[in-house]
């Protein structure tokens, strides 16, 4: 945590200037080399040139990953997968019921799968070509996985989407998608509690947090939240504290503890 605090006060005080950058890409060769040794450099080099889809066979995967070269595919490996975003998780922590939502091409599924192996995720993700990216990533995975081509809202619905690659989000135009809710999630797969439940939604969690307070936030062990601007982030950590959780960050996740369920 005091690591976390000393690189969040580094990101205020440099911001996006030329220092700050040639510091995280030294952090994410060193992540890359630690993860995957030296074929991890050939992973980092993929994000500044565009060429013909690659298959990563990575030591952190348990399967082969296809990315996109030049495109958001190869940031959110290293990302989720070297730096492990979302895995700053307590080590007793052990969660069998996982909800992706916002999985973009199976990047945090296909890691959480790989270091859970007693874990099954449902995995939400409205973007058509990122969702079939996604289908062929998590194949190999069986029925530890269920994908669904839909978008988590407040209510079971249809909306516009738009955007490309890991900016796309519900918009006022684009392609109609079918939405769910975290309760017609539970519902349909006959969860009464939610170990991990990750949002990365580009923004609508600012619709669908609000929705849960005082009903399904309660049962939800643990949320790995991104939150898309100060002002939601402002609304939403005092609403889950509130509701039980504790809360801290790392890099650009909420990492929210519920300390009402065992």
């Amino acid at each position: 945590m005091t690591l976390e605090r000393v690189r969040q006060s580094v990101r205020r005080t440099l911001g996006g200037t030329v220092s700050y950058r040639a510091a995280a890409r030294v952090a994410n060769t060193y992540f890359a080399v630690r993860r995957e040794g030296l074929s991890g450099l050939s992973v980092l080099r993929m994000a500044h040139r565009r060429g013909p889809e690659a298959s990563l066979r990575l030591r952190s995967l348990r399967h082969p990953f296809v990315v996109r070269p030049g495109s958001d595919d190869v940031a959110t490996v290293v990302t989720n997968v070297f730096r492990e975003e979302y895995g700053q998780l307590p080590a007793t922590f052990h969660p069998t019921r996982i909800v992706d939502a916002g999985a973009y091409i199976g990047d945090t599924t296909a890691y959480f799968l790989t270091r859970f192996p007693d874990a099954t995720v449902i995995a939400l993700e409205p973007g058509r070509e990122s969702y079939a990216q996604a289908v062929r990533n998590l194949a190999p995975y069986g029925e530890r996985v269920t994908l669904l081509n839909r978008a988590l809202w407040n209510s079971e619905t249809h909306l516009r989407f738009s955007g490309s690659e890991t900016a796309a989000s519900v918009a006022s135009s684009g392609a109609l998608v079918e939405t769910d809710t975290v309760p017609g999630i539970m519902r349909q797969f006959n969860l009464h509690t939610i170990d991990l439940l990750k949002i990365d939604i580009e923004g609508a969690e600012a619709v669908v947090i609000p929705a849960g307070a005082g009903a399904w936030l309660r049962r939800i062990r643990m949320l790995l939240l991104e939150i898309h601007g100060a002002d939601i982030e402002g609304a939403l950590i005092p609403l889950l504290r509130v509701e039980g959780f504790t809360c801290w960050q790392h890099r650009s996740v909420w990492y929210c503890r519920n300390t009402k369920i065992e």
